[in-house]
């Protein structure tokens, strides 16, 4: 079973040290960061982030070449830690996509990727709260993302993968109302949760909420605001709270930094 949200043990792993929270803005390019992203006690990425893992040399050059933690939304969890291949060139609608169920092959794929990567910890954000605190899933969760964490776990054992996993409730409900019900993206997520543990520093590197910068591993989300989405504008907001709350403990680059004074 996960591991929820407040147990010890990732207490543990991050007690007093410096992390490095590594977003996929492109605003990290050309910077030559990586070295300094590394000597990180700690290095935290998101998403599929961890499907481009080795990074090219060039690019961990700018934006550091380990991982230490992953935060994932369950979505990530389903596509891509445990999609079924696709023969190259098919496009499925996308209902069919998202009723396939995951292959043999696709399970002992995910579970060689954690295995390469030596994550610490991987973390499933539950954005939009689809789990319960205990991990039951919620009611109005759609169907084919019921039993997501249970397949995850059922690899997890079957591969004998290691990397501890954790289900993440009060962290993102408590961002939803300092967003007035909208989902906080994975990224925010990440930041608060390091941020209400016992770490020393936390550092934020190549995140701008999507407020320009491009992507490095995917499309942007749009600025629009709709319910149900989330509120880019508004997590601006809330990072600037932030850095009013925990002072020192965080810090942001520039790219960051510009947006938060603008």
């Amino acid at each position: 079973m996960a591991v929820l949200e407040n147990g010890d043990e990732f207490a543990t792993v991050v007690a007093g040290k410096t992390v490095a929270v590594v977003g996929s803005a492109e605003t990290t390019v050309g910077l030559g960061l990586g070295d300094e992203i590394d000597a990180h006690d700690l290095v935290v990425r998101f998403n599929n982030a961890f499907s481009r893992m080795p990074f090219p040399l060039e690019l961990a050059r700018d934006i550091g070449s380990r991982a230490d933690i992953l935060y994932c939304n369950h979505s990530i969890l389903r596509h891509e830690f445990l999609r079924r291949p696709r023969p190259e060139g098919w496009r499925p609608l996308r209902l069919l996509r998202e009723i396939l169920p995951p292959s043999r092959r696709a399970r002992r794929r995910a579970a060689d990727t954690l295995r390469a990567m030596r994550l610490q910890t991987l973390v499933c954000s539950n954005n939009n709260l689809n789990y319960r605190a205990n991990g039951d899933p919620s009611p109005d969760i759609l169907r084919q993302y019921r039993t997501v964490i249970a397949e995850f776990e059922a690899y997890r054992s079957a591969h004998w993968i290691e990397t501890p996993f954790r289900l993440l409730h009060d962290v993102p409900a408590e961002l939803s109302r300092r967003l007035d019900g909208h989902p906080a993206t994975t990224g925010l997520i990440g930041v608060y949760d390091l941020l209400r543990q016992p770490t020393a520093r936390v550092s934020v590197y190549g995140m701008t909420f999507f407020h320009g910068g491009g992507h490095l591993f995917g499309t942007p989300i749009p600025l629009t605001v709709a319910p149900g989405t989330h509120h880019l504008p508004m997590e601006i907001d809330v990072m600037r709270s932030l850095i009013e709350e925990f002072g020192a403990r965080l810090r942001v680059d520039g790219a960051l930094e510009r947006l938060l004074q603008g």
